[in-house]
């Protein structure tokens, strides 16, 4: 009878992990809606884009915003331009009420160059769920930079959020160089992958440097 003893136990261990994996949460996709974002969902500055989905967290929004130009006229008769960038990730909690889970600002300030750069990069927000743990990543990159003409190279940043934990990318704009419409050279930017990427699932960081790859790289 032992045989048979241990078999069962074998099927039924094997149920019950399958019957725990479905009852994990998995991520769904929603519309993203500027006009339905809920009152309670606090961001500064104009909506470049964002997302809206569910998983293990309830409901959620990442909103990605850009600030006006602010533009002083300095003692000097110098003109200073300054802008922020912006992320906020909210979760809806059980009573119905949306919390703030992490909130990201970065600046140029004072730039008396003629060109200042503060934007999020087009098309380069992704959800995914690397690790299978029904909490979202969040992936980012946006460009900044204060320089004297249009040539400045920018500075890159990516940025990955899970469950309020950042992990960073940052460095410069690659470029590729064409000619006819062809691809004739590459000019590399570097690349500095944080810290806290030593401690996150190894998907995280092949993501991260796929995104890199494909959004921090602009043609001239």
């Amino acid at each position: 009878m032992k045989p048979f003893l241990s078999l069962f136990l074998l099927l039924l261990t094997t149920q019950c992990i399958l019957v725990a994996q479905d009852q994990i949460p998995k991520i769904e996709m929603l519309t993203f809606d500027v006009a339905s974002i809920p009152a309670q969902i606090e961001f500064k500055g104009d909506i470049i884009t964002g997302k809206h989905w569910k998983d293990a967290n309830g409901e959620n929004y990442v909103i990605l915003t850009r600030s006006k130009d602010l533009i002083k006229t300095l003692e000097n008769g110098a003109i200073s331009k300054s802008a922020l960038v912006s992320a906020v990730h909210y979760a809806r909690q059980q009573d119905g009420a949306f919390r703030l889970i992490r909130k990201l600002n970065d600046f140029v300030k004072n730039c008396t160059e003629n060109t200042m750069i503060a934007d999020h990069i087009e098309n380069s927000l992704s959800i995914t769920d690397l690790d299978g743990n029904a909490k979202a990543e969040i992936v980012f990159l946006y460009k900044t930079a204060c320089g004297s003409d249009e040539t400045v190279v920018p500075n890159v940043h990516l940025v990955l959020l899970e469950n309020g934990e950042k992990y960073p990318m940052r460095g410069n704009m690659s470029y590729e160089m064409t000619g006819r419409g062809e691809a004739v050279s590459m000019q590399i930017g570097n690349q500095s992958v944080g810290a806290e990427f030593d401690n996150a699932p190894e998907a995280f960081l092949e993501h991260a440097k796929k995104q890199w790859k494909q959004f921090a790289v602009e043609q001239r």
